[in-house]
């Protein structure tokens, strides 16, 4: 073929021209001339449309686009030149590709799973931790809390506090502003169809204008609102949902618990502060701000004054916070605050686990580099003899690289757009997967940011996966082709060792990791949480005070408690608040008092959580009585007052005492109560944490105007929602029932982000121990397919199945050992981080160690029996014959 197309070529070229080299490109031939003016190129057609049955007219015209190709074009530049034979590699590693369906198929797919979690996790990483808050010189804003050491270190804010430290640290060396809000919290929002309960936020005023955010339609608050008439600032969804999205809306009237209040204005549908679920930010009225300092609800945010660094602005509020522990030293001494950027609030808990994550899709794209990059070696070792006479006929090293390169970016472009798809899948089930609120999580998305990472990430994917082959392929001799590639195929194939020795490395580290998430959820979810979740429903009402005043409070309760224990499938109900691990509420806690006993000389008290209980509360709950006895129906207001202490509170307070009989009173509280009775000790935050001390007042004596129902029931606890709305709605129509759901769930959702993080790991795990499955046959199976000879003397010479098949499996076991041995040395240099992710299990389980090892091992062998099996179908005779 060669012979012909250089004699057709000496016929086309004029006599003053000499031919330089041809080299073979799969259907084409490119020819190099050298003249005094430069280097040309001309393509000559396949030799066979040229002489071949196309005719001499054809053919004339072929030669004059081949003199037309040859002629001098001295302004062309070596960028031209080299895009040129770029642009024809890209044409000719598409045109291999599609010769090559199945290869392609497997190395565009595994390059499309690991580019497509990396994408879907930056998305996250991105929008939760990269990006900066969607307020004005976001940088500058700043959360403040109170701390007291005995206590916990972010604790919330009393309104006199918050008023004293606005007041005292606004100021060119300070603060340009302070404003407060709240969370957890929620309204009831009735006259516009059935009443319903909304997540509302009390704030300042002034919070608007110090996050630099505007209303779309009317105007936010303003500092007249504080004691004005009544107003509120609406959500874009509540807008659209319950005033029909019109403008008129701005100016009118809704009954907000029970008040009429004016509709102010209308926020913009990216505005989530505090949080995602708030529908309704109501002014912090003036009278807010006399409050005693020892009833802490309030969080506060400050924007710092220009060129003040945080560091400056907390020694400004701790100045502040001194002077008021001295000036009020009942209820402040001993209180500092605790200084930290807004991002980090918001974002904190999650930045660990998601750094793990992303650290572990780095590891997914590793492993499908290594895999791609172990089958290109595969396909280059095949084509040694090709690449070899191209080398002959004039190739120049640089050359056979960027073919290389060429296929192999080719492959991770392709990847990359279906990693894509990928990503898009993952982040539409993401949602549903977590069940719990990701901060942020309603910007995260497919955007140009995460486009051009993944564009960029698959152009180092490429040059990753082809790096090696082309390094490889580009040490080839004219000699090998004589040689049958035997040398290279040898060096490919210690390559492809080393690659699949790095992939079952990654994979180990993962299934590690995976495996210490999962024993410490098991062990978190059989946790001891102090109460009986199981056949539990919860219903959450609250009282507005228009319509029922304090004195009314206990009787609404004692009619529904009363009503809902006739409810067919009730074994016991009751009521309290705050319920365990019920969010943001739940942290609120306060000084403990105990009677005849002196204050610390600090002033700092010993903290406990103050819950509301009534009868029957710890029955329907499943919390055990230890001592004495809980409340009871005398127990009234013309009582003596009572209180129920748990375990972790006697313990604390009065080792080796008995507390019965003693009286206790919280810092926010006025009556000396009579301690008649311990409980167990319950989790209140979160499973993770241990039980802290609790006091348990009678509702009855002290009544709350919102309470959770607690409904134990005989079976299912689904099947009596209806009865128990039916029965809340037959009391007070328009009385609002939210929160309904079971205990059950209250936990599960609880452990969500551990859930979560636990199962994308497993995900992970399984996908990376699926390509190195894929990458341990692939390079046995190669060995087995370059090794025939080798097997077929040893069957010759009377080797057993048995012996081949061990020859095989021992050859992958090495290689299994010492990838495992990296692996785990990767895991247990990463204990440190991975310690903040775990629950009652050491980073360095031993059981979790031994048995990702012995799994791997047992994968790498059932990955290397189909090659073993193969092995043993080798014909001896024939594979010597074909050498």
């Amino acid at each position: 073929m060669t012979r012909l197309a250089r004699a057709l070529l000496r016929v086309a070229l004029p006599s003053d021209r000499r031919l330089d080299v041809i080299s073979d490109l799969d259907d084409e031939y490119v020819c190099h001339i050298r003249t005094g003016r430069g280097r040309f190129r001309a393509a000559v057609w396949y030799w066979r449309q040229v002489a071949g049955s196309l005719g001499p007219a054809v053919a004339m015209r072929r030669r004059r686009r081949l003199l037309d190709a040859m002629a001098p074009r001295a302004s062309r530049s070596r960028a031209a030149d080299a895009v040129g034979h770029f642009t024809q590699d890209v044409r000719l590693a598409v045109r291999g590709l599609r010769q090559r369906p199945g290869f392609a198929a497997v190395a565009i797919v595994t390059i499309a799973l690991g580019i497509g979690v990396n994408s879907a996790i930056f998305s996250i990483v991105d929008a939760v931790l990269l990006r900066p808050l969607p307020y004005r010189d976001a940088a500058r804003l700043v959360r403040i809390w109170s701390a007291n050491p005995r206590g916990i270190p972010r604790n919330s804010v009393s309104p006199a506090d918050f008023a004293d430290l606005r007041a005292q640290s606004v100021g060119p060396a300070g603060f340009d502003s302070l404003a407060a809000f709240t969370t957890g919290y929620a309204s009831t929002l009735s006259g516009v169809g059935d009443a319903q309960r909304l997540a509302s936020s009390t704030v300042s005023p002034e919070l608007f204008d110090l996050l630099g955010v505007r209303a779309a339609i009317g105007r936010t608050l303003l500092s007249g609102d504080a004691s004005g008439e009544a107003v509120v600032v609406v959500s874009d969804r509540l807008w659209r949902a319950v005033l029909a999205a019109s403008p008129s809306a701005v100016g009118s009237r809704l009954t907000i618990d029970g008040a009429p209040t004016v509709v102010a204005g209308v926020m913009p549908a990216s505005f989530d502060f505090p949080s995602s679920d708030v529908d309704l930010w109501i002014p912090l009225r003036s009278e807010e701000r006399s409050r005693s300092r020892s009833a802490h609800y309030l969080d506060v945010v400050g924007r710092l004054a220009p060129g003040v660094s945080m560091t400056a602005g907390r020694d400004v509020l701790e100045t502040v916070a001194a002077r008021l522990a001295a000036q009020y030293p009942e209820s402040n001494r001993g209180w500092g605050v605790t200084v930290a950027s807004l991002q980090d609030s918001i974002v904190g808990d999650v930045r660990t686990p998601l750094l793990v994550l992303s650290a572990a899709v780095g590891c997914i794209l590793l492993i499908a580099c290594a895999n791609v990059a172990a089958l290109l070696l595969a396909r280059g070792t095949g084509r040694v003899r090709e690449l070899a006479v191209r080398v002959a006929l004039g190739a120049t090293r640089g050359r056979i690289v960027q073919q290389q390169l060429a296929e192999s970016l080719v492959v991770a472009l392709a990847g990359g757009v279906a990693g894509l798809l990928v990503a898009y899948w993952i982040l539409a089930l993401a949602p549903a997967a977590t069940g719990f609120d990701l901060p942020r999580a309603d910007e995260i998305r497919l955007n140009y940011r995460v486009l051009g990472v993944t564009a960029l990430v698959s152009l180092v994917t490429g040059i990753l996966c082809g790096l090696v082959p082309a390094w490889r392929a580009s040490m080839t001799t004219p000699d090998d082709a004589l040689k049958n590639g035997r040398s290279i195929a040898n060096a490919g194939r210690r390559i492809r060792s080393a690659l699949v020795a790095v992939e079952i490395a990654l994979t180990v580290a993962l299934l590690i990791v995976a495996g210490l998430l999962i024993r410490s959820f098991e062990r978190l979810t059989n946790v001891d949480a102090g109460f009986r979740s199981d056949r539990v429903l919860l219903a959450q009402v609250s009282l507005p005070s228009s319509r029922y005043k304090p004195p009314a409070w206990a009787s609404f309760f004692d009619r529904a408690l009363s009503e809902l224990r006739v409810v067919r499938g009730v074994e016991a109900v009751g009521a309290g608040a705050p319920l365990p691990l019920s969010g943001r509420q739940g942290l609120l806690r306060f000084g403990l008092r105990i009677e005849g006993r002196p204050e610390a000389a600090d002033g700092r008290l010993d903290r406990v959580y103050l819950r509301w209980a009534t009868t029957d509360y710890f029955r329907a709950m499943g919390i055990p009585v230890r001592q004495g006895r809980t409340f009871a129906e005398g127990d009234r207001t013309d009582t003596v007052p009572v209180a129920i202490i748990d375990e972790t509170l006697a313990a604390r307070d009065f080792p080796g005492e008995n507390p019965i009989g003693k009286r206790v009173r919280a810092s926010n509280d006025r009556i000396w109560r009579q301690i008649v009775g311990i409980v167990g000790g319950v989790r209140q935050t979160r499973l993770e944490e241990p039980a802290e001390p609790h006091l348990y007042v009678a509702e009855a004596q002290n009544p709350s105007p919102e309470l959770t129902f607690v409904v134990r029931t005989a079976g299912d606890p689904q099947a009596v929602i209806s009865a128990v709305r039916e029965t809340l709605r037959r009391i007070d129509p328009a009385l609002p029932v939210f929160s309904v759901r079971t205990l059950e769930d209250v936990v599960s959702g609880a452990v969500a982000p551990r859930r979560f993080n636990m199962l994308l790991l497993v995900l992970f795990a399984v996908l990376a121990a699926t390509l190195t499955v894929v990458g341990i046959c692939g390079v046995v199976n190669h060995w087995v397919s370059e090794s025939r000879r080798e097997i077929g003397v040893r069957m010759a010479l009377g080797a057993s199945g048995a012996e081949i098949v061990r020859l095989v499996l021992g050859r992958s076991l090495r290689l299994t050992a010492a990838g495992v041995l990296t692996g785990v040395g990767i895991a247990a240099a990463s204990s440190e981080v991975l310690t903040n992710l775990l629950y009652g299990t050491k980073a360095t389980d031993p059981i979790t160690f031994v048995g990702a090892t012995a799994l791997t091992f047992s994968v790498a062998t059932v990955a290397s029996l189909i090659p073993a099996l193969r092995a043993l179908a080798i014909d001896p005779a024939e594979s010597l014959r074909a050498e």
